[in-house]
């Protein structure tokens, strides 16, 4: 027993000096920075962001934290956001090798190293990077008090917050559609029943995304748009431990008006109707 224990404990060491050779940067070479209470560490082994887009996606990413403060009673975060960045497929590639992931070259926060990785390419225009990055930043937020079996509000507050803009004269934020989404909401027959929905595994969410990112996406904004105090319960709910949680269905039988079935009928006539700005 002792001897299976030591070569396992042997193998983890291996594997572990085999990450942390192809994906991390020495503590050294990365640079913190402060905004309005939360810290970012930029790790890269070459410039890939000029300062002012660092900056707009620091403010914006403040800004998320402080509506996780205010609407979800989150607490102080301590730890920086670590944000490990390639500017070589190659490069990113072996790193994913070394963590045995299979991300498809998507970039992905990972809890376990509690960094988002993503690979930069030049002829990504600097939108689609600043929402890549304001949505794996709200992963990071989010597992700071909720773990496991939350798929469907990860990923759709995830996706809800990428949409983040300023008000004119920054005087305030606002989320509107996500367009290429809602154009799915709208013409897809595909959509789950939220009883199915709900009792999806993570596994099986996976294996969706067309329908699951818009669908999560949607519940979040609906929630938001017309139930905001139950959009707080939910998260309060998940909050507590998965092994002692209530399902889903026992929770909005509970917690909202009508039950399951009235949620569904609301949210699908929801879906149907303009797309309105909702301001933090």
């Amino acid at each position: 027993m002792i001897r299976f224990l030591l070569i396992f404990l042997f193998i983890n060491d291996i594997n572990a000096q085999e990450i942390s050779k192809a994906c991390l940067v020495p503590e050294e070479r990365s640079v913190k920075s402060t905004e309005k209470g939360l810290t970012f560490q930029w790790e890269e082994r070459m410039k890939l962001f000029q300062p002012h887009q660092k900056k707009e996606f620091q403010e914006l990413m403040a800004q998320i934290y402080q509506i996780f403060q205010k609407e979800f009673s989150y607490k102080k975060i301590s730890a920086p956001m670590r944000i490990r960045v390639f500017g070589k497929k190659r490069v990113f590639q072996r790193c994913l090798r070394a963590m045995r992931k299979k991300s498809g070259g998507a970039p992905f926060y990972s809890p376990k190293f509690d960094r988002i990785f993503m690979f930069k390419s030049r002829n990504t225009p600097w939108k689609r990077t600043l929402k890549t990055l304001l949505h794996e930043g709200t992963h990071f937020i989010f597992n700071k008090e909720i773990l496991g079996r939350a798929i469907i509000f990860n990923e759709g507050l995830a996706v809800f917050m990428s949409n983040l803009k300023w008000r004119p004269g920054k005087t305030g934020v606002f989320v509107e559609g996500h367009p290429r989404f809602e154009n799915i909401l709208k013409n897809s027959r595909d959509l789950y029943s939220l009883d199915r929905f709900f009792r999806l595994s993570n596994k099986e969410w996976k294996k969706t995304p067309k329908v699951s990112y818009p669908q999560s996406y949607s519940l979040v904004y609906f929630l938001k748009d017309t139930s905001p105090d139950i959009l707080k319960k939910v998260i309060k709910y998940l909050k507590t431990s998965p092994r002692q949680r209530a399902s889903y269905h026992k929770f909005f039988q509970k917690n909202y008006p009508g039950g399951l079935r009235s949620l569904e009928g609301q949210w699908k006539e929801w879906i149907k109707r303009p797309r309105k700005q909702i301001n933090f």
